[in-house]
């Protein structure tokens, strides 16, 4: 007997709510979309010291999908800060908070993590931080995109207008 993943989605339009039954087989590239989620990564806050500190949380909790809890957390990057991952049971779901705490007060710090969950899904995060502590953004390339297409139809619209 075939087992078939069966998922339903939600699809709200113009105040009407539509649902649809979804069965693929599994293994298939459908069931592994909605199988395959990696834990989160979420920057919980940054207290100003002296000294600065940062707290980071790593959860697979089925927020997004089905969890299969958290398996390893690994720092890739932990720049003039002293990053601390506590023990954590494998597979655990629950929040796992990470804190770094910075060495030199004077300039910017950072810090990045890669978190796995017990399928093998990985999930990255980077956070830079200027000499203030202030988070750095750096948009993202769809964004950037999206600006340079706004702003080739603007020059298209004055060269025809002309």
């Amino acid at each position: 007997m075939r087992k078939f993943l069966t998922a339903v989605l939600n699809v709200r339009r113009a105040g009407l709510t539509v649902l649809m039954a979804v069965a693929a087989l599994p293994g298939s590239a459908f069931a592994g979309f909605i199988a395959d989620f990696p834990p989160t990564i979420e920057l919980i806050g940054v207290m100003t010291g002296p000294p600065t500190q940062v707290e980071i949380t790593v959860q697979d909790n089925g927020d997004v999908g089905p969890a299969s809890g958290v398996a390893s957390i690994v720092v890739t990057l932990s720049d003039n800060l002293t990053t601390v991952v506590p023990a954590f049971s494998p597979g655990t779901s629950d929040p796992i908070t990470i804190t770094g705490t910075r060495i030199d007060g004077l300039n910017s710090f950072s810090v990045g993590l890669t978190a796995t969950d017990t399928a093998g899904n990985p999930s990255s995060a980077l956070f830079e931080f200027d000499a203030l502590g202030r988070l750095i953004t750096v948009p993202e390339p769809a964004t950037l995109a999206l600006l340079g297409l706004g702003l080739s139809g603007l020059a298209l619209t004055r060269r025809r207008s002309h």
